[in-house]
């Protein structure tokens, strides 16, 4: 069963890329491959994304979408190959063998980056840190919720949202359950490792395209064979940040979603956003209907994936009319101006973010602690330098100030308070300042490669090894960022063994606990409202563990995650969130209440207060299911009426199931 789900997962990301690709390749003329498929998937998610926001706003049945995605998907298809017969456009640019040599290194980047999320375990395990309890069973319940519109998705009790909720602009999790409905594939497994290399291909084509775009600019006449070679650039931008933090480095905010929950769709607007818009705005051209529409449309799609884009793509406008309005002296006064005035009005309605750049654990400064690393002045430094050198080419000048202003308008007071305004969570704030370094990386070894690209030209025997060297480079990078966050080559091994005894991307005892509660829900055939334990183990602080380098430590997550498989079972006890609902059964809900259930839980010998909080807890509202650790618990449960269902044991830990 685990091999047909890997094979139909395959199957389905071979499936998606072809149609996208396809869809790209029909309606635009891109010379690259790379530049087609994202186009192709821009144009794919327009399509899905208009009738998925209806949906989600207006709280239609899900099958709705369900069956327009379908037949959404064969049209595209169909008209695609009408398309290309008709232009008699080779889909492989001529022959497959010529086609897989100038993009291998895409696939095999891509690769890399999906194997080092499968030594993720400690992460992976902690479920995203509860994120996925919100993502992930969102994306798996839209085909079996009464009502997926109006849930609180940590918990499954009821939540009205509001008509014009901003979480209804997000798609990304509608379009997915689609594909996920249709493979039947365990959730974890689907969205963790294919939709992760759907998104992580993305982002290396992002990459390559954006190459092709600098080195354009540049004047360096690169072959579409040698392009593909930038994208081990995309390995440097995946190394793991824990090590950065740990190390004190640099901290890009919530640079882990990249490194290990890539399916994510911020995500993806993390890490793609400045990349589309600077392929579309670096070179500066004239402002034309045909360039606002393009970027309208781009912007769209972000919004799409994740509303944490919109700084981003403000900044990018921003930073693109005053380089355009440059040469134009009266223009370029009055939009900056402008932008001061902006600055001084909204100040009042900004929320200070900028002096707000600690983490959440407070142990790190996002401006300061990165502003002196060397991961930021060095590739700063290097762009300043060829800048220098390369002065008397327009184009050069302002693709490097276009790169540099971006960051500017993240850590300057008071042209900030834009980003601040636009940005309206810290965290976003913080996460659009690592997007802007990244940026800055990516533009300054793009520069760099070129440079060494050009060198090794003279030397034939080495330049003729350039495939072996880069390969090279990438597992380098990756095998090193494994090593130093695990601690050793042999601490990796391990890590890989513990990933083959829990395939699915979960610890295995989340998916038995869910076959379970699965089975017991039949036979009861009611709903089951659950007390479970937030952990397997005793919860310890991810930002301490990470900055104080205790990552033995895990805590992996069950109440928060078993609705990933289990979708209409009511969890009341999802780790660091608290129940919310205007059902009237759950209103009054406390986590004082829910407290007693972890004093019990915890303890082989409760006090008697402890007893006769959790038997009033239990008074007080409909809960049908108990899980607990000691087998110590387990007379208490029985003298409140409980019936012992199974015992769960398996390589972690031993769960008694008791039912009522």
């Amino acid at each position: 069963m685990l091999i047909l789900d890997y094979l139909k997962g395959l199957l389905f990301v071979i499936y998606f890329l072809t149609m996208i690709y396809m869809i790209g390749t029909a309606f635009t003329k891109y010379e690259s491959a790379p530049a087609r498929l994202i186009v192709g998937y821009i144009i794919h998610v327009v399509i899905l994304a208009i009738p998925g926001i209806v949906v989600q706003t207006l709280k239609f049945n899900w099958r709705i979408f369900f069956y327009y995605t379908i037949v959404a998907d064969i049209i595209c298809i169909i008209i695609s190959i009408i398309f290309l017969k008709k232009r008699k456009i080779h889909l492989f640019e001529g022959s497959i063998l010529k086609f897989f040599e100038n993009y291998w290194f895409i696939i095999f980047i891509t690769i890399i980056l999906v194997l080092m999320v499968c030594f993720q375990n400690v992460s992976l395990w902690e479920n995203g840190s509860a994120d996925d309890g919100y993502y992930l069973v969102k994306i798996f319940q839209f085909p079996f919720a009464k009502n997926p519109y109006d849930l609180q998705m940590q918990t499954g009790v009821h939540l009205l949202q509001k008509t014009f909720d901003i979480r209804n602009f997000s798609t990304f999790e509608i379009e997915d359950s689609v594909y996920l409905y249709l493979t039947a594939i365990p959730s974890t497994l689907f969205a963790r490792l294919f939709l992760a290399f759907i998104n992580y291909f993305i982002f290396t084509c992002s990459i390559y395209c954006f190459a092709e775009k600098v080195t354009s600019i540049l004047g360096f006449n690169i072959k579409k064979k040698n392009l593909q070679y930038f994208t081990v650039i995309t390995v440097l931008l995946c190394f793991n940040t824990d090590v950065l933090a740990r190390n004190h480095i640099i901290e890009l905010r919530d640079h882990w979603i990249i490194n290990r929950f890539m399916y994510f769709g911020s995500a993806l607007a993390k890490s793609c956003t400045l990349l589309w818009t600077s392929i579309l705005l670096i070179d500066n051209k004239k402002p034309t209907i045909k360039l606002a529409i393009e970027y309208a449309i781009i912007s769209f799609v972000l919004l799409t994936r994740s509303t944490t884009a919109l700084p981003l793509l403000i900044v990018s406008l921003i930073v693109y009319f005053l380089i355009y309005f440059w040469n134009s002296k009266k223009a370029f006064v009055f939009f900056t101006v402008f932008l001061f005035v902006l600055s001084g009005i909204i100040k009042d309605n900004a929320s200070g973010l900028s002096k707000h750049f600690f983490d959440g654990a407070g142990y790190y400064n996002y401006l300061s602690n990165n502003t002196q690393s060397f991961v930021f002045i060095i590739p700063l430094a290097f762009i300043l330098i060829y800048l220098y050198l390369k002065k008397s080419h327009c184009q050069i000048v302002k693709s490097s100030i276009f790169i540099i202003s971006i960051i500017l308008f993240f850590i300057l007071d008071p042209i900030n308070n834009i980003t601040e305004f636009s940005s309206q969570y810290f965290f976003v704030f913080n996460r659009g300042l690592a997007s802007a370094i990244l940026l800055m990386i990516t533009y300054a070894c793009i520069i760099f490669g070129c440079i060494i690209s050009t060198s090794l030209l003279k030397y034939k025997k080495v330049y003729s090894l350039r495939s072996f060297f880069t390969a090279l480079l990438a597992l380098i990078i990756a095998l090193s960022s494994l090593t130093l966050q695990k601690g050793s080559p042999r601490a990796v091994l391990h890590e890989g063994r513990v990933f083959l005894h829990n395939p699915l991307f979960t610890i295995s005892t989340v998916p038995n606990l869910a076959k379970v509660l699965d089975s017991l829900q039949n036979n009861q055939n009611k709903p089951m409202v659950s007390l479970l334990p937030a952990t397997i183990w005793k919860p310890y602080y991810m930002d301490k563990r990470v900055h104080e380098g205790d990552l033995n430590e895990t805590t992996p997550h069950i109440a928060s995650a078993i609705r990933q498989f289990v979708p209409n079972i009511i969890s009341l006890t999802p780790y660091w969130y608290s129940v919310q609902s205007d059902d009237p059964i759950y209103a009054k809900l406390s986590k004082k209440e829910l407290a007693s259930y972890n004093e019990f839980l915890t303890s082989k010998n409760p006090k008697t207060e402890t007893i006769t909080k959790f038997k009033n807890l239990l008074d007080h509202y409909p809960i049908n299911c108990i899980v607990v650790w000691y087998s110590e618990s387990c007379p208490y449960l029985e003298n409140f009426g409980f019936k012992r269902y199974k015992v769960l044991k398996d390589e972690n830990v031993t769960l008694y199931i008791y039912y009522r």
